[in-house]
């Protein structure tokens, strides 16, 4: 990968983007719905994405800095809050915005602003001039302070590894002996956690690898204490081997499932995730999966930082012709319950599942990925979606053997769009289970019951009924094993036909505009299985609950190719 290149095109790029008069890039950035909704806004002036420009800028030229870099490190710093409130040291996403009147800010920005601010400083400060040199110390200074303060919780990966290091580097820098003191047990805490339990909470989130992985890298150029940056080291070689060993190679992409994803695939061979694996792959043959995207401007990150593998892993992880599975540990549930995720690879397909999470549209919580033509790739997935959007209370569990997942989808009260947002009732008008593929450029053949279905047409299905996937080196076969709502009207499932791609809809509820209290739909649940193959699948026995009013009440119990799944009448795991 010509790296170079590539931060030229993106310099290039947006430097319309740059507005001289605010001395700040005018952008518009994807905002977390329960921070606030600024999507009806216009494009504002965003400060993390134009320190991330400043940097660049810096990077690309190295005779006198580039003014407009300078300008926006001086805005930048001036638009933190710094009035020694509750919210000193921290940053709107928007420098046109004052944080104090945020109702709900995002404390990740002083975790996000400040550690692009140090890496400013590492590897550009001597050329800065000296007042703004202690500018930007003094905002990294105050956003530590937050951070210390915030004291998030070390399951929040990519937050927890990103704070470390601003608290670690800041402390140094400044002298703090507080933060030192704070930023030393919190690499501990991270090094029994990842290392000692060998848990990733954010599994094999393609996105938030990146960002933990480059926070790692940051520790290690940042950090000068010897024995903390060994410690955040065996962290980076546990990150590593996580993502590494899910490395699907023919496709291009970490298998998942994906605990977060914000992307489709690896978020694009230009994420940071996708320039760190570059830089370990060197002129060692990588494909990474290439659909058009942009250039995110957090590719200086991973211009500027050089991982830090284990030896080995890689050489594995780019073997086109591997087999593995992998099932690992993430977190404990409120409930006690051990979330437990499974990948299983080989050359033609990977195929993962979780066996418990929410509908959060951040989940994957069941994912297979193939290669495509053109560097593209296919996938098939699940989600539950009330009115188009996912449904966070819509709960997945799932049991995976080899190629094979045994799934089913309850109900957990309390939530809509978002695990943190609560609402009283449920609205809608549409709310199921949809099981999608994607196959670019065709040549997926569907098959309903043994009768092929043509692109644009869609039929019923029964509750038994299968549908065959069928390409030049992939098999997959779908079977509707339990759909049942106790009070909605639902239609029959269905599967839908298009080019390159389909869907087989669960619904539960289909029709007129309608408000449901929680306990009147608890006992809406849905069960389904998938099977992958490089060759024809063979028939395969099941045993499924019939979808009758007397088993609303009752645990599901699923039976299929050696797997058992007990599928409740609901979930909790709200609280």
């Amino acid at each position: 990968m010509d790296i170079p290149a590539l931060l030229a095109r993106l310099a290039a790029r947006h430097a319309s983007d740059y507005d001289p008069a605010r001395g700040l890039l005018r952008c518009r950035m994807r905002t977390n719905p329960h921070c606030a909704p600024f999507q009806d806004l216009p494009d504002l002036f965003a400060t993390r994405e134009s320190l991330y420009f400043a940097h660049l800028l810096l990077y690309l030229d190295r005779g006198r800095p580039d003014a407009r870099a300078l300008r926006i490190l001086e805005e930048v710093a001036a638009a933190q809050c710094a009035d020694g409130g509750e919210r000193d040291g921290l940053w709107h996403y928007y420098a046109d915005l004052d944080v104090n009147t945020w109702p709900a800010p995002d404390p990740n920005w002083a975790d996000f602003n400040a550690m692009a601010l140090l890496l400013v400083l590492r590897f550009e400060g001597a050329r800065l001039p000296a007042a703004l040199r202690d500018a930007l110390l003094a905002a990294v200074h105050r956003a530590a302070r937050f951070v210390m303060r915030r004291n998030v919780a070390v399951g929040y990966t990519n937050i927890a590894l990103k704070g470390a290091l601003v608290t670690f580097a800041a402390g140094e820098l400044t002298g703090d002996r507080d933060l030192l003191v704070y930023a030393r047990e919190r690499v501990e805490k991270l090094r029994r956690k990842v290392v000692g339990d060998g848990r990733i909470a954010e599994y094999l989130s393609p996105t938030y690898a990146g960002v933990s992985l480059a926070a790692l890298a940051a520790f290690d150029a940042l950090v000068a204490d010897e024995p903390a940056r060994s410690a955040m080291r065996e962290v980076q070689h546990v990150f590593w081997r996580h993502i590494l060993r899910r490395f699907h190679a023919p496709s291009g992409l970490v298998a998942g499932p994906h605990s977060r994803a914000y992307d489709p695939g690896l978020g694009s061979a230009r994420s940071t995730l996708g320039l760190l694996l570059a830089k370990l792959a060197g002129d060692r043959p990588l494909r990474l999966e290439a659909r058009p995207a942009e250039e995110p401007l957090s590719a200086i990150m991973g211009a500027v930082l050089e991982p830090d593998a284990p030896t080995g892993e890689l050489e594995t992880a780019l073997d086109p012709d591997r087999r593995a599975e992998f099932t690992d540990p993430a977190f404990e549930e409120r409930d006690g319950l051990l979330v437990i995720y499974t990948t299983h690879l080989e050359p033609a397909f990977c195929l993962g599942s979780v066996n418990r999470h929410d509908g959060w549209g951040q989940r994957q919580n069941v994912i297979a990925y193939w290669p495509a033509g053109g560097g593209d790739f296919g996938r098939i997935g699940y989600r539950t979606v009330n009115n188009g959007h996912a449904f966070a209370s819509g709960v997945v569990h799932a049991v995976q053997k080899g190629p094979r997942v045994l799934a089913g989808t309850t109900l957990a009260p309390g939530r809509d769009a978002h695990p943190y947002i609560p609402v009283a009732k449920l609205g809608s008008c549409r709310l199921g289970g949809e099981v999608f593929w994607e196959h670019p450029g065709g040549g997926l053949r569907v098959v309903v019951d043994g009768r092929e279905l043509a692109a644009g047409t869609e039929t019923s299905l029964s509750v038994g009924g299968r549908i065959d996937l069928v390409g030049p080196r992939l098999h997959a076969r779908l079977r509707v094993l339990g759909l049942a709502s106790p009070v909605l009207a639902a239609p029959a499932p269905r599967v839908r036909c298009e080019e390159g791609g389909g869907r087989l809809w669960l619904p539960w509820h289909e029709g007129a505009p309608a408000d449901f209290a929680w306990d009147s739909i608890i006992g809406a649940r849905l069960a389904w299985s998938l099977e992958l193959s490089e060759t024809e699948i063979a028939p395969e026995v099941v045993s499924y609950p019939p979808p009758s009013v007397g088993a609303q009440d009752a645990e599901w119990r699923l039976s299929w190719s050696g797997m058992e799944l007990a599928l409740p009448r609901a979930v909790s795991l709200f609280g």
